[in-house]
């Protein structure tokens, strides 16, 4: 009985730690600040942006798939991911953060933007500097590209890169056609809504949750869990042992 109950306790860490890989930011020593699931109400069946309840430039005929609350495109196209219910909630943070994965075989290059609570709209400058973190915790400071289709700057994302992109607010400048570079006022204003615009990819993936940070950033990511849940499951492997001594 007890060999079963290690063996359903060792299931539940596991899963958990699942849940909590895929739920929240892997820690980098920032201090994050949820903004919301953009995601949350959509359904699986979707297989268009339309259908998702986004916006996008072709009339939202841009093909996805639904799994899990991630999305999944297979195909360049940009679009917008709605809006956050209180943009407030981001104001005075120093930077945003979403999880990706890139299934393809090639670097995904993705755009990213956003519009700020006065309705503008804001995109990533060339080579601007962002930080990806993937699920085991690697960190890698990143300088961006130009994507020419869209006309503002990119990240790249690694094939079988599966983790957490950390972007700064003051990499991103105002997109409009007045050229001015201005950049978004990130102390009095938080991100209303997500834009997605996709450059080159074959298979990218992203979660619904967004999230603000700030503070600084550590060198490695904070792994805790991983290790606690390791020192669970060793216990857990103790005590079936002496129970079959």
């Amino acid at each position: 009985m007890k060999k079963f109950f290690a063996l359903m306790v060792s299931i539940a860490i596991i899963c958990a730690l699942g849940i909590t890989a895929m739920a929240a930011p892997v820690s980098v020593g920032y201090t994050t600040v949820f903004l919301g699931d953009l995601f949350v109400n959509v359904p699986e069946s979707a297989t268009t942006v339309a259908q998702a309840g986004f916006w996008a430039i072709d009339g939202g005929l841009q093909s996805l798939s639904v799994s899990n609350g991630k999305i999944t495109f297979t195909s360049a196209g940009w679009g917008s991911f709605g809006s956050f219910s209180d943009p407030t909630v981001g104001r005075g943070q120093d930077g945003w953060c979403y999880y990706l994965e890139n299934g393809g075989d090639d670097v995904a290059i993705l755009a990213s933007g956003f519009n700020g609570e006065d309705g503008k709209g804001f995109k990533l400058i060339n080579e601007a500097s962002y930080v990806l973190v993937d699920l085991q915790g690697n960190v890698d400071e990143k300088v961006g590209v130009w994507a020419s289709n869209f006309s503002q700057g990119a990240i790249e994302l690694p094939s079988g890169f599966k983790g957490w992109v950390y972007i700064p607010f003051d990499q991103y400048e105002i997109n409009d056609e007045s050229g001015s570079g201005a950049k978004f006022d990130n102390a009095n204003q938080g991100v209303a809504a997500a834009s997605f615009a996709i450059s080159s990819a074959t298979n990218v993936t992203f979660g619904g949750e967004f999230y603000a940070y700030s503070g600084e950033m550590n060198s490695t990511a904070d792994v805790s869990v991983l290790a606690y849940a390791a020192v669970a499951l060793t216990g857990l492997g103790a005590l079936v042992v002496a129970k079959k001594r």
